[in-house]
């Protein structure tokens, strides 16, 4: 990154949080940050020797690798808007409030495809540009050029490709001396791998494993598929597979991963552990979910079984499939939608354990539900009717209620936990990262003055160091963007097609 670039940003830091303070702050402010960018000015020049003695590593390191992986694009600083020239305003209430998604740090890129933008995925996201996918870090440092398309069979269901384990498996744009169209599997670090030209689909890797498909005139359906590691090596001692597609490759969870086996007189699925070794044989069952919590919902015979890890049965209440669907075991316990309204909720023994309007897994001990009418009672809960939403703990005591236009009980069914316990909510007129406490630590943010907005956010993933999350709509002074935000809500990329 350029010093004037640097400094560039820094001046636009000042200029925003100048309009956004109030009045009777300002000096002190504008004191401190001096200080702070003597600092920072002081350290520039080390950091543009550090970045100079790592490009040189870089170079020297990319000499020693072998040819077949690709080195990372030579233009990795990322275009800066100049925001600098946003329109002067008072401070006030809506200007805070935008101050709180943009901190200093934020970087800017300019890209005609903006629009295309995937999520963060261990902190990388793809454009789909001319020519094929690119592929950029959050920090703005271009990771791939645009000479990809995705290998796998979710583009069908238009799912976008991401990475996962420092690995995502795409296929060349770019025909090679024969002529061909090779898979490589990318990797974080910028270098790339191809495979063999005989593997035609690679499917997106869980906890480390992917299913390579290959075709191969010496097998009988001249089809076979074979599960494969991170370095692109076919795992030795895993069952012969099915993949049929991306839905084929499952997640280790319990040290089980559910498989769809293709032996001979053992078709169907089942589990193996994390060695490849069979745990639960295929064949009993017509689908399986993953487990959770050392459970999983199997169906047979048209009808939902929970089975432990060892595949015994433990809950068989008789939910037809298509008729009920139950939810994985979250904190011991699951829910099923019994009728319109109606939400029971069970233990892992098949107990009931209460019935209630709406409902939303546990996570962290908590769950959110909307109580019957004839759960309220005056005396507890005070002036309560039905259509309002509670937190519960594990033994469905009330710990908070939501006030009415902060979230709708139909809004519950909108909530699913993800990585790192979170979950988007769009309740009302706004969108919300929340988490199983009731908090709501993002808001989104729109603006009846100056028509600014931050909305349509989705939810986070993980990545070593932080989470992030793609935010769908910006808008700031009549321009468009799209952007990624940090785990703390700060706004740490822009990109728009603006100059």
């Amino acid at each position: 990154m350029k010093t004037k670039h640097i400094l560039t940003a820094l001046h636009f830091c000042v200029g925003l949080f100048f309009f956004v303070l109030p009045q009777q702050s300002e000096a002190q402010f504008l004191n401190k940050l001096t200080k702070g960018l003597e600092k920072v000015n002081k350290g520039l020049d080390k950091f543009n020797k550090g970045m100079d003695k790592l490009n040189e590593a870089a170079r020297e390191r990319s000499g020693k690798e072998s040819t077949t992986e690709t080195e990372l694009p030579k233009e990795t600083t990322p275009t800066t808007i100049d925001h600098t020239q946003l329109e002067k305003k008072e401070s006030n209430t809506d200007d805070l409030e935008l101050a709180k998604f943009f901190r200093g740090n934020t970087i800017h890129l300019k890209s005609k495809y903006w629009q295309s933008m995937s999520e963060p995925h261990e902190g990388i996201f793809s454009l789909q540009e001319t020519n094929g996918l690119s592929f950029y870090r959050v920090t703005g440092q271009k990771l791939f050029n645009e000479v990809w398309k995705n290998c796998s069979y979710s583009w069908l269901k238009g799912k976008e490709p991401y990475f996962s384990c420092g690995v995502c498996p795409m296929m060349s744009t770019t025909p090679n001396e024969k002529g061909e169209n090779v898979i490589h599997l990318l990797y974080s670090n910028g270098t790339s791998k191809p495979l063999k030209s005989s593997i035609k689909h690679v499917s997106p890797f869980k906890d480390g494993i992917a299913i390579a498909k290959e075709y191969s005139i010496k097998e009988r359906d001249f089809w076979k598929e074979y599960y494969i590691n991170t370095k692109g090596e076919p795992l030795q001692g895993y069952p012969k597979i099915s993949g049929g597609d991306d839905d084929a490759i499952r997640p280790l969870c319990d040290n089980r991963r559910a498989y769809l086996s293709d032996e001979d007189n053992q078709k169907g699925w089942g589990y193996i552990d994390g060695n490849g070794t069979v745990v639960i044989p295929p064949g009993k069952y017509d689908e399986v979910e993953d487990f959770s919590e050392g459970y999983a919902w199997v169906v047979k015979d048209n009808e939902w079984l929970l089975i432990n890890t060892s595949g015994r049965v433990v809950v068989d209440l008789d939910f037809q499939k298509g008729k009920y669907t139950p939810t994985p075991v979250k904190d011991a316990v699951f829910y099923v939608e019994e009728r319109a309204g109606n939400y029971q909720y069970y233990s892992v023994t098949g107990q009931k354990l209460k019935e209630v309007e709406y409902a939303s897994s546990f996570c962290d001990g908590t769950a959110y539900v909307s109580f019957l009418g004839q759960d309220l009672k005056e005396e507890e809960n005070g002036d309560l009717s039905n259509g309002y939403v509670q937190i519960v703990d594990r033994d469905f005591k009330i710990v908070k209620t939501m006030k009415y236009d902060e979230m709708q009980p139909s809004d519950i069914l909108k909530i699913k936990w993800g990585e790192v316990n979170t979950s988007t909510c769009f309740s009302g007129d706004k969108d919300h990262i929340i988490s199983p406490g009731g908090v709501f630590s993002i808001n989104s943010y729109y603006s009846t003055k100056t028509y600014n907005s931050i909305t349509g956010f989705d939810n986070f993933h993980r990545d070593k160091a932080n989470s992030y999350a793609r935010i769908n709509h910006i808008s700031l002074d009549g321009k468009k963007y799209k952007g990624v935000m940090d785990r703390s809500g700060e706004i740490v990329l822009l990109i728009c097609d603006e100059e």
